[in-house]
Protein backbone atom coordinates (compact mmCIF):
# COMPACT_ATOMS: atom_id res chain seq x y z
CA UNK A 1 0.00 0.00 0.00
CA UNK A 2 1.55 3.55 -0.97
CA UNK A 3 1.74 5.96 1.80
CA UNK A 4 3.54 9.07 2.14
CA UNK A 5 6.89 8.53 3.81
CA UNK A 6 7.65 12.51 5.29
CA UNK A 7 7.54 16.08 4.47
CA UNK A 8 10.05 15.79 1.58
CA UNK A 9 10.54 19.69 0.74
CA UNK A 10 9.13 23.28 0.96
CA UNK A 11 9.42 25.80 -1.73
CA UNK A 12 9.05 29.41 -0.44
CA UNK A 13 8.96 32.87 -1.68
CA UNK A 14 11.41 35.34 0.07
CA UNK A 15 11.60 39.53 -0.60
CA UNK A 16 14.79 39.75 1.39
CA UNK A 17 16.83 36.93 0.63
CA UNK A 18 20.01 38.47 2.57
CA UNK A 19 18.33 38.24 6.00
CA UNK A 20 17.26 34.45 4.84
CA UNK A 21 20.69 33.74 4.32
CA UNK A 22 21.67 34.60 7.80
CA UNK A 23 18.51 33.69 9.59
CA UNK A 24 19.25 30.12 8.10
CA UNK A 25 22.61 29.89 9.06
CA UNK A 26 23.18 31.78 11.86
CA UNK A 27 20.04 31.19 14.58
CA UNK A 28 19.00 27.86 12.71
CA UNK A 29 22.16 26.18 11.52
CA UNK A 30 21.38 25.34 8.46
CA UNK A 31 23.48 25.01 5.52
CA UNK A 32 24.01 26.95 2.56
CA UNK A 33 23.24 25.10 -0.85
CA UNK A 34 23.83 27.93 -3.47
CA UNK A 35 24.06 26.41 -6.64
CA UNK A 36 24.50 29.23 -8.71
CA UNK A 37 21.10 29.97 -9.41
CA UNK A 38 20.31 33.80 -9.30
CA UNK A 39 16.28 32.82 -8.55
CA UNK A 40 17.15 30.42 -5.65
CA UNK A 41 19.33 28.98 -2.79
CA UNK A 42 18.51 25.79 -0.81
CA UNK A 43 19.25 25.10 2.50
CA UNK A 44 20.20 21.50 4.09
CA UNK A 45 19.62 20.38 7.61
CA UNK A 46 20.43 17.02 6.84
CA UNK A 47 21.75 14.20 4.57
CA UNK A 48 19.16 15.80 1.83
CA UNK A 49 20.57 17.89 -0.93
CA UNK A 50 18.00 20.66 0.68
CA UNK A 51 14.94 20.59 3.19
CA UNK A 52 13.85 24.16 1.96
CA UNK A 53 14.15 25.86 -1.77
CA UNK A 54 14.10 29.78 -0.78
CA UNK A 55 12.56 31.17 -4.40
CA UNK A 56 14.30 35.24 -3.84
CA UNK A 57 12.14 38.35 -5.53
CA UNK A 58 8.97 36.74 -4.08
CA UNK A 59 6.25 37.80 -1.62
CA UNK A 60 7.12 35.66 1.44
CA UNK A 61 4.69 33.24 0.78
CA UNK A 62 4.67 29.45 1.08
CA UNK A 63 5.53 28.58 -2.99
CA UNK A 64 4.52 24.15 -2.56
CA UNK A 65 4.84 21.44 -0.42
CA UNK A 66 6.76 18.40 -1.73
CA UNK A 67 5.43 15.27 0.04
CA UNK A 68 8.05 11.84 -0.33
CA UNK A 69 6.96 8.09 -0.91
CA UNK A 70 9.11 5.08 -1.07
CA UNK A 71 9.96 4.83 -4.61
CA UNK A 72 8.28 4.81 -8.40
CA UNK A 73 5.99 1.96 -7.53
CA UNK A 74 4.79 4.19 -4.85
CA UNK A 75 4.72 7.13 -6.87
CA UNK A 76 2.42 5.44 -9.27
CA UNK A 77 0.20 3.80 -6.84
CA UNK A 78 -0.26 6.61 -4.79
CA UNK A 79 -1.30 9.19 -8.32
CA UNK A 80 -3.37 6.20 -8.99
CA UNK A 81 -4.92 6.10 -5.55
CA UNK A 82 -5.51 10.29 -5.59
CA UNK A 83 -7.33 9.87 -9.26
CA UNK A 84 -9.68 7.35 -7.73
CA UNK A 85 -10.53 9.12 -5.14
CA UNK A 86 -11.09 12.25 -7.57
CA UNK A 87 -8.20 14.58 -7.06
CA UNK A 88 -6.56 15.46 -10.34
CA UNK A 89 -2.72 14.92 -10.65
CA UNK A 90 -0.13 15.49 -13.59
CA UNK A 91 2.92 13.44 -14.12
CA UNK A 92 5.73 15.92 -13.42
CA UNK A 93 8.37 16.92 -16.29
CA UNK A 94 11.82 15.45 -16.56
CA UNK A 95 12.66 18.86 -15.82
CA UNK A 96 10.59 19.70 -13.07
CA UNK A 97 12.10 16.63 -11.27
CA UNK A 98 15.27 18.09 -12.09
CA UNK A 99 14.91 21.03 -10.54
CA UNK A 100 13.42 19.69 -7.56
CA UNK A 101 15.94 16.81 -7.47
CA UNK A 102 13.39 14.52 -7.23
CA UNK A 103 13.46 11.32 -9.72
CA UNK A 104 9.67 11.53 -10.41
CA UNK A 105 6.95 13.58 -9.26
CA UNK A 106 3.19 14.24 -9.88
CA UNK A 107 1.88 17.20 -9.35
CA UNK A 108 -1.49 18.48 -8.46
CA UNK A 109 -2.39 21.31 -11.61
CA UNK A 110 -3.97 24.64 -11.31
CA UNK A 111 -5.60 26.78 -8.51
CA UNK A 112 -3.66 28.26 -5.34
CA UNK A 113 -3.71 25.82 -2.97
CA UNK A 114 -3.82 22.56 -6.36
CA UNK A 115 -0.05 24.15 -7.14
CA UNK A 116 1.27 23.44 -3.90
CA UNK A 117 1.26 19.72 -3.49
CA UNK A 118 4.23 17.74 -4.79
CA UNK A 119 4.77 14.09 -4.59
CA UNK A 120 7.96 12.55 -5.31
CA UNK A 121 10.57 9.96 -4.60
CA UNK A 122 14.28 11.14 -4.07
CA UNK A 123 17.86 10.02 -5.05
CA UNK A 124 19.94 8.73 -2.16
CA UNK A 125 21.65 11.58 0.16
CA UNK A 126 24.86 12.50 -2.13
CA UNK A 127 25.56 14.99 0.68
CA UNK A 128 27.58 15.57 3.86
CA UNK A 129 26.70 17.01 6.99
CA UNK A 130 26.68 20.03 7.80
CA UNK A 131 28.41 19.83 10.75
CA UNK A 132 30.77 16.96 12.90
CA UNK A 133 28.31 14.25 14.28
CA UNK A 134 29.69 15.65 17.56
CA UNK A 135 29.16 19.15 17.87
CA UNK A 136 25.38 18.67 19.52
CA UNK A 137 25.41 15.55 22.23
CA UNK A 138 21.74 15.14 23.96
CA UNK A 139 23.45 15.07 28.06
CA UNK A 140 21.57 13.39 30.84
CA UNK A 141 20.86 16.85 32.88
CA UNK A 142 18.07 15.35 34.52
CA UNK A 143 14.26 15.48 34.08
CA UNK A 144 14.35 18.02 30.91
CA UNK A 145 17.93 16.89 29.38
CA UNK A 146 18.50 18.36 25.70
CA UNK A 147 21.11 18.68 23.43
CA UNK A 148 23.92 21.20 24.88
CA UNK A 149 26.47 22.61 22.43
CA UNK A 150 30.21 21.00 23.54
CA UNK A 151 31.94 24.21 24.29
CA UNK A 152 29.27 25.49 26.72
CA UNK A 153 29.19 22.27 29.14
Amino acid sequence: MAIVTELGYLGISVSDAAAWKSYATEVMGMQLVDEGERDRFYLRMDLWHHRIVVHTGGDDDLAYVGWRVAGAQELEEMSAKLTASGVEVRRGSEAEAAERRVLGLFARPGGQCARNLFLSFDRWAQTLPSRASDVWRFQDRGPGGGPHHPARR
